[in-house]
């Protein structure tokens, strides 16, 4: 059963297609990679997906709780309230705030409060205040940062920073995570760890998207991938048939994996 469906998604950029038709689902309970070359449309994708950007053309579709919902135009906040969470290649963390407050922030964002409740209610304050800090502290331990709990963000190493960024998302607990280049830029043990922790997610019921430009990586931890070029979808299916595909090995791969 899909968690996400696109159908027929457009995006133009001073005429030229960013996004050129493309349509597919995303399973539940699964990990999916998207890949594609540089300029393949796969971020723009993530934009619409997640809010930032509105297709000239085109539908898509989320599933959650027996519920069809379309979320080609909804803002970003109303589309995380549904239930989906997304990090960015470029980590946007909080660099002067400690990592715990990182976390807290993405925590106190999870559920859209109810307002007179927050405002006359001390319990109710306290409560969910006890319940961020525990979901915070929850998933630093997750990914194995309880150490870094009270550091600058500014002060963690690149893959560290990567670590919070995933530990935020995680804090929304989402349905579904859009992960945008995980593991970009960090050394083979946190890539290791990091696939890990999303085939952990997956095991908890979580469903994955990642844009990906790892094919060692992709191959080890995607149940399905799906392949961009110039907007379109060029192949989607399992790894060991996508990567074999000549189309994929010309188009973006350049030559078979070693």
């Amino acid at each position: 059963m899909p968690i996400l469906e696109a159908q027929n998604m457009k995006k133009h950029f001073d005429g030229i297609p960013a996004v050129d038709g493309l349509s597919f689902e995303v399973e539940k309970e699964t990990i999916t990679a998207l890949v594609g070359p540089n300029g393949a449309g796969k971020t723009t994708f993530f934009n619409i997906i997640t809010g930032f950007l509105e297709p000239d053309s085109g539908e898509a579709f989320f599933y959650s709780n027996g519920s069809k919902r379309d979320i080609s135009r909804l803002s970003a906040h109303k589309v995380a309230r549904l239930g989906i969470a997304r990090t960015f290649q470029n980590i946007r963390l909080f660099s002067q705030m400690t990592v715990l407050d990182n976390l807290m922030l993405a925590s106190n964002s999870r559920k859209h409060e109810n307002l007179s409740a927050a405002l006359f209610s001390k319990s109710h304050v306290s409560r969910a205040e006890r319940e961020n800090l525990d979901r915070a502290n929850h998933y630093l331990e997750f990914v194995g940062l309880t150490g870094k709990i009270d550091s600058l963000a500014e002060n963690l190493s690149h893959g560290q920073r990567k670590l919070v960024s995933l530990a935020r998302a995680f804090c929304l607990e989402p349905d579904l995570l859009l992960l945008d280049e995980p593991t970009a830029g960090v050394f083979p043990e946190t890539r290791e760890k990091i696939g890990g922790l999303l085939e952990k997610m997956r095991e908890m019921g979580k469903t994955i998207l990642f844009i990906e430009h790892d094919m060692h990586f992709v191959v080890d931890i995607a149940d399905k991938i799906i392949v961009m070029n110039a907007g379109k979808k060029l192949r989607e299916g399992k790894p060991e048939e996508v990567i074999d595909d000549p189309a994929v090995i010309e188009a973006y791969l350049g030559k078979e994996l070693p």
